[in-house]
């Protein structure tokens, strides 16, 4: 089967589009020019050469359409109707935070916790904490030097140990978990 060609016909397809900028009337199946330029060799799927479809199209950006809520936020908070609300959000910052600590107080928060999965918890974000301010660097695998690396408290989770970390990727965190717990 042949591969599909454009045809010498400019009123159909893919060149309908460069018709207001571009004459390819003059376009043959066989040219292996550029439409436009007559220069550059053009692609096997078009007429034109990079250079000139990126010039069309930068005069003709497509018509693309941010994002948009069917229904903006209101100007105040949905929930209190007393302050202005947090942006990207429909309530304000007051309102956000008391439906947090409600959320927390119902699933039971730290309250839930064993006194060793608190320490664990603790732990973690001790160190969450440290990265995140700049304090510590992530640094690669310890072992295989993968970038995408997890904390791996290797003295323990207490208090004198948190901040005692290596770095490893998920497969060798779990092999080092596996060799600790037996």
């Amino acid at each position: 089967m042949q591969p599909w060609r454009p045809s010498a016909d400019c009123s159909s397809g893919f060149f309908t589009q460069f018709l207001p900028v571009f004459c390819s009337s003059h376009m043959s199946i066989s040219s292996p020019l550029c439409c436009r330029c007559h220069k550059r060799p053009h692609t096997k799927s078009h007429g034109y050469c990079s250079e000139c479809r990126k010039e069309y199209r930068r005069l003709n950006p497509p018509k693309r359409y941010p994002y948009k809520r069917k229904t903006p936020f209101p100007p105040m908070c949905g929930k209190c109707k007393l302050r202005p609300h947090r942006k990207g959000n429909a309530w304000c910052q007051v309102c956000a935070n008391e439906a947090t600590r409600k959320w927390f107080s119902e699933k039971g928060g730290w309250k839930n916790l064993t006194p060793e999965q608190r320490q664990k918890a603790v732990a973690r974000k001790y160190i969450y904490n440290r990265v995140k301010r700049g304090h510590l660097n992530k640094l690669p695998c310890q072992v295989c030097g993968k970038l995408e690396v997890q904390s791996h408290h290797h003295k323990g989770y207490s208090k004198k140990h948190a901040g005692d970390v290596i770095w490893l990727c998920r497969p060798h965190h779990l092999e080092a978990d596996r060799k600790i717990n037996g």
